[in-house]
């Protein structure tokens, strides 16, 4: 159904006076506050107002604001000062629209049933009491723990918003109930990719651990990410605060909202990223443009390796002390320029580069530098190569090398979606090395670890990989790959749950349960499995978890609603993005409606264990305890969901266990309380610890320095048995994107399809929020982009109907958006999968449902999904 509602009649369905939507914004959030109160106090009458913190949950950006309530209704929400370091005090379009969480009239607010006699995929429900729908939860999960089954039989699938609110919630429950089968929709379909490279190098790599520091550079080399128009609104902020302080170029095939605010749009040949950075790192070297003594010191790029492999022809193991941990290092033998000797690098002054001709054997073997092989490697990549596969300018390629390499400090993109393209891991290899070089790792405006990324060094965690207890496991693991030269081999190098193989093994026997968290299978890139496993009778129950009536709700047997998050308290926790130490929490801002039966995501678990096995919750508050810390809360934990227990009452495990952690973590509970956030250390201590953990060799890596040549990786390779490939060379190499392996040229009416989100938009949170349909214009929503050029030749006009079809054969049709803004090789679908089921009244079914064209490639190095990189053919419809 489209939406054709106005905004007055909006306006009036929703309940929201004038005044809390058309206010007047000063720069200074007191003085905005006051202007607020006198326009409401005159407009409504006598105000009683209150300003209450928490946690923004529109996206994975999880700003810190504060939620404005009027006489107990949420009226504005706004950015939070206290955590000026997380998101500036500023929330973005998406953050203003929260309320309508828990103001849509469209939200369910009752749990649901499975009418009897209906299919999965058919929207009949009757609501029942909450008592009932988790009682049906709980008996079928009862019977399978009393078979030995519940470990073998669940399925957890959580989504992005699921993941990046409830990740130590949700690991608690599925490790206190031993369910190894989980599908993380953010680790299978946008992070992998990046989070290896990053983390081969001896760095984390998930999006709230590893950032340009947009503070303080001078120069941000971006690809891969649409700042302008994404998610994670403090980033944004940060970049454009200092906009003016640095050059910006950005390699984009479209004119996004993030290119048209560079100094420098390329408009590069869509998945060719990797082969301009290749050819930079290129230059760069074979100019001298270096930081010598950056990588001598700091890298392992000194390393004496084997003169016909990567080997380090010797090494000895030491023991260091790591923040306050014994970790074993790797210590390696180098050429000392001081002594003119071979000797370890913990005892080298001089660590050499590259070897004198006396110096070119080692016991007998010939020998080289880890740099020596990076220099002969990069050799083949000059900027006339790259210029013919990028389409970018030989003399743009080499300027941009000489800029980025000579401008301190300069930064490169870290990476956001990276499942996009065959080469995305060798791609944020070759930005990380490239950082490497110009000796902008780890420093202030370079590539910067945040609190997160710090503590996950710190405790040296390792990249997430799937359960060989998984069921889904031997599936992946035994998929077939094709590789760009033609070879194949069998799963990914590391595996990850892709969640297309257990469909096999759900057919085999009865009693499975499909537990869904905060995600919308039924409407993104797991859609078509999503649907078969739910047609199938031997999938005894599907319990979906949430508040939107998406289109996974209509294939659910029983639907449990939570509440919105402006009505619900968080638990302590850090804030992603930023070198600052921050505390955090979240606070009910509001009751739910007197007619809504929702409860706190935490309580649902609580609710779920108590009905599966009650002497389970002891074991719960430890796995809590273990999750969001410190360890030394269990037995308070356990207090608090005994009691919990006995009062069922509402928001009171939350808010309970909220204190209880800062109990523990010695933190002012009122004064969090009354701001929300509390900043421990400021973004210089982040970058005094990014110093100290670069100076000091205490990377997450066997060598504890930055790995240009990644001995994890060199290991995980051998352990595996395979031949070097360019998909995983241990040093940076070109692979091409997977659509110029397909097709070495495009036919008349074929288009290299890319996507990402509309500046609005982002996952179930907002695709039925009607604030933000208010903004949503056409080519944000309903339009695939099309180059003019290319759109007169297919006959096709701005506004025109098109079928837009996948190299599978899967079709979907959409609005023509005819623009110069996009290269004619390229087309660009916004990543919103519309509706089809859900009764929605603001929802717009009528979207390009990306999901729909149905490509399934899967990621050679992390088993992940990959969301573009594939051909689609365009008419007019």
């Amino acid at each position: 159904m489209s939406m054709q509602v106005s905004r007055r009649e909006f306006l009036k369905i929703a309940g929201i006076t004038a005044a809390a939507v058309s206010i007047p914004v000063g720069k200074n959030l007191a003085a905005r506050n006051e202007k607020i109160l006198a326009l409401q106090s005159k407009k409504l009458g006598p105000v009683n107002v209150t300003y209450v913190p928490s946690i923004c949950r529109m996206c994975t950006a999880q700003c810190s604001i504060l939620v404005r309530v009027r006489n107990g209704r949420p009226e504005r929400i706004l950015g939070n000062p206290a955590a000026a370091p997380l998101n500036a005090g500023r929330i973005c379009a998406r953050g203003n629209a929260g309320l309508m969480k828990a103001l849509s009239p469209d939200r369910i607010k009752k749990p649901l049933i499975r009418i009897a006699g209906s299919k999965r995929g058919e929207w009949k429900f009757q609501e029942t009491g909450w008592e009932q729908a988790i009682s049906i939860v709980t008996k079928k999960l009862r019977e399978l723990k009393e078979r030995g089954e519940l470990a073998k039989k669940t399925i957890v699938i959580i989504g992005q918003i699921g993941c990046a609110t409830y990740h130590p919630h949700i690991a608690s429950f599925v490790k206190t109930l031993g369910i190894p089968n989980v599908i993380s929709m953010p680790l299978t379909t946008c992070v992998m990719p990046k989070t290896i490279a990053w983390g081969m190098m001896g760095l984390a790599g998930k999006h709230s651990e590893i950032v340009p520091d947009y503070s303080r550079t001078r120069y941000f080399l971006s690809f891969g990410r649409n700042l302008g128009g994404s998610i994670a609104v403090g980033q944004t902020a940060k970049a454009g605060m200092n906009r003016r302080n640095y050059k910006l170029v950005v390699l984009e095939p479209r004119l996004s909202e993030w290119a048209a605010k560079a100094d420098e749009w390329i408009p590069i040949k869509p998945g060719t990223d990797l082969a301009f950075l290749l050819a930079m790192i290129n230059v760069i070297i074979n100019e001298g443009l270096y930081d010598k003594e950056y990588l001598s010191k700091y890298t392992n790029a000194p390393m004496i390796i084997t003169a016909d492999g990567f080997s380090p022809v010797k090494t000895r193991k030491v023991k260091r002390s790591i923040a306050g941990k014994e970790v074993e290092l790797i210590d390696f033998l180098v050429y000392d320029e001081a002594t003119q000797s071979f000797t370890w690098v913990s005892e080298a002054r001089m660590p050499a580069l590259t070897l004198p001709d006396n110096a070119r054997t080692f016991e007998g073997k010939r020998v080289r530098t880890v740099f020596e092989v990076l220099r002969n490697h990069v050799s083949q990549y000059t900027p006339e190569w790259a210029s013919k596969i990028t389409d970018v300018p030989v003399d743009t390629i080499r300027r941009i090398a000489r800029e980025f390499a000579t401008t301190k400090p300069a930064t490169v993109e870290t990476g956001w979606n990276t499942n996009r393209w065959w080469n995305s891991f060798q791609l944020y290899r070759a930005a990380g090395v490239l950082a490497a070089l110009t000796g902008n790792l780890l420093r202030p405006g370079g590539v910067v670890l945040s609190a997160a990324g710090i503590k996950s060094v710190l405790n040296r965690a390792g990249p997430p990989v799937a359960s060989p207890k998984s069921v889904l496991y031997p599936g992946e693991a035994s998929l077939e790959i094709t590789l760009s030269d033609g070879s194949k081999i069998k799963g990914p190098l590391l595996v990850f749950n892709a969640y297309r193989w257990p469909f096999e093994e759900l057919q085999k026997e009865e009693g499975w349960v499909i537990i869904v968290i905060g995600a919308n299978p039924a409407r993104t890139f797991i859609a078509d499995i999503f649907e078969k496993w739910a047609s199938l009778s031997t999938v005894d129950l599907i319990v979906d978890i949430g508040i939107t009536p998406d289109d996974t709700v209509a294939y659910s047997d029983v639907f449990i609603p939570e509440c919105a998050y402006t009505e619900r308290s968080y638990t302590i926790t850090g804030a992603p993005f930023t070198t600052a130490k921050i505390v955090r929490a979240a606070f009910a801002a509001h009751k739910p409606p007197s007619d809504a039966e929702c409860k706190n995501m935490l309580e649902i678990l609580a609710d779920i264990i108590a009905g599966v096995d009650e002497s389970l919750l002891e074991k719960f508050a430890e796995m809590l305890a273990e999750e969001i810390g410190p360890s030394n809360c269990a037995e308070d934990f356990k207090k608090v969901i005994e009691e919990y227990m006995k009062t069922k009452g509402y928001d009171d495990l939350t808010s309970n266990i909220v204190k209880a952690q800062a109990k523990c973590m010695g933190i002012d509970y009122n004064r969090l309380r009354k701001d929300g956030a509390i900043v421990a250390a400021p973004e210089e201590w982040g970058l005094e610890m990014n110093k100290k953990i670069l100076e000091n060799g205490w990377l997450n890596s066997p060598t504890g320095k930055i790995e240009i040549l990644p001995l994890k990786l060199l290991g995980l390779i051998k352990k595996k048995g395979l031949p070097i490939k360019p998909e995983w060379h241990p040093l940076p190499t070109w692979v091409p994107p997977r659509w110029m392996i397909v097709r070495k040229n495009l036919g008349s009416d074929e288009f290299v399809a890319i996507t990402g989100k509309v500046p609005t938009m982002s996952y179930t949170s907002t695709e039925d929020n009607p604030l933000l349909a208010l903004k949503l214009t056409t080519r944000d929503m309903n339009s695939v982009w099309v180059n003019t050029e290319r759109a007169r030749q297919l006959g096709i006009k701005d506004g025109d109907t098109i079928e837009v079809c996948s190299e599978s054969g899967n079709c979907f049709r959409a609005r023509a958006f005819v623009t110069d803004a996009i290269r004619p090789d390229t087309v660009f679908i916004p990543a919103n999968y519309g509706n089809t089921k859900a009764p929605a009244r603001f929802r717009d079914s009528h979207v390009p449902p990306l999901n729909k064209l149905n490509v399934f490639v899967v990621d050679p190095i992390a088993g992940s999904r990959i969301m573009a990189d594939f051909i689609v053919r365009i008419r007019k419809a």
